[in-house]
C-alpha cells in the first residue's frame, strides 16, 4: 500500500481566533495503482504563536 496526504485547507476558527482549522485529504493505493481509501478530515489546532 501507498499512503498520500496533502492539505486542502486552512482557515482560522471563526469562533476562536488562538484555533486554525485544516482540512486534510488522504488516500491509499494498491500495487496496481487503484485507490482503496480515501477521505478529509477536519481538524482544530492550537495556533502558532
Amino acid at each position: 500500500l501507498r499512503a498520500k496526504w496533502a492539505c486542502v485547507e486552512k482557515r482560522e476558527s471563526s469562533s476562536d481566533p488562538r484555533r486554525g482549522v485544516i482540512e486534510m485529504d488522504y488516500r491509499l493505493t494498491n500495487q496496481d495503482g487503484d485507490t482503496v481509501f480515501s477521505c478529509r478530515s477536519v481538524n482544530l489546532i492550537e495556533r502558532r504563536r
